[in-house]
């Protein structure tokens, strides 16, 4: 991965006037060194290189994309946005055009990925602080609102932190909080849900019970072995 974002940076250096590459190279703070990833990407460079190419460029993308819990393998247009890292895991936040959302795709996820000659303009009111990794979902679903109800003793924690781009915390009288969020990506919540423990209900959807409820039978089982 060091190697394509250095391949891309001289590409740059011959394709730029002299000063415009200082403003550039903020891009690699984009990645963080390779040894820090438990998976190996040596299979995806060209795929990396490419994508970042395009990020800089703005130019739509045609990509081939296996998700998460799907056989199907899915082809769709992107429009890339950055990169970031996230439990040892390189992940890119696109937009899909056909829709007008912001979604999370796993970089060891993309079979095949083609830049188009086709512009696009950055989206304006993104804030990459704003979507966390773990929230937003690695994953093409649908946003879903989402509602978790926090005990007490979690909920000045929860309430200090942005969770999503459009959350709502409602105070209950004695002393818990519901947050209400939009966000997407089953399983990627069920498993942030667990973490909580039982300081931690989730209100709503169904989809989201059945799904924890399954995450943790599968725990018990593991434990009874």
């Amino acid at each position: 991965m060091e190697r394509s974002l250095g391949r891309l940076m001289a590409k740059l250096e011959a394709c730029f006037p002299e000063g415009t590459l200082n403003k550039l190279r903020k891009i690699q703070t984009l990645f963080v060194s390779s040894e820090k990833f438990s998976k190996d990407y040596s299979d995806k460079e060209e795929i990396i290189e490419d994508l970042l190419d395009a990020m800089l460029q703005q130019k739509v993308c045609v990509i081939r994309y296996h998700a998460h819990g799907e056989d199907q393998i899915n082809k769709f247009m992107v429009e890339p946005l950055h990169f970031f890292e996230h439990q040892g895991g390189l992940y890119a936040y696109v937009q899909v055009p056909k829709h007008g959302k912001i979604i999370t795709l796993a970089v060891a996820r993309i079979i095949e990925l083609t830049v188009t000659a086709q512009k696009f303009d950055y989206p304006e009111g993104f804030e990459l602080m704003n979507t966390l990794p773990w929230l937003s979902g690695v994953t093409t679903e649908d946003p879903m609102l989402v509602r978790i109800r926090f005990t007490r003793d979690q909920a000045r924690y929860v309430k200090e932190r942005r969770w999503a781009a459009e959350q709502i915390i409602v105070e209950e009288d004695d002393g818990s909080i519901i947050l209400e969020m939009r966000t997407s990506g089953l399983w990627e919540i069920a498993r942030w849900v667990i973490s909580w423990g039982s300081d931690a209900e989730v209100l709503e959807p169904s989809d989201l019970k059945i799904s924890l409820e399954t995450e943790i039978n599968k725990m018990n089982k593991l434990c009874s072995e």
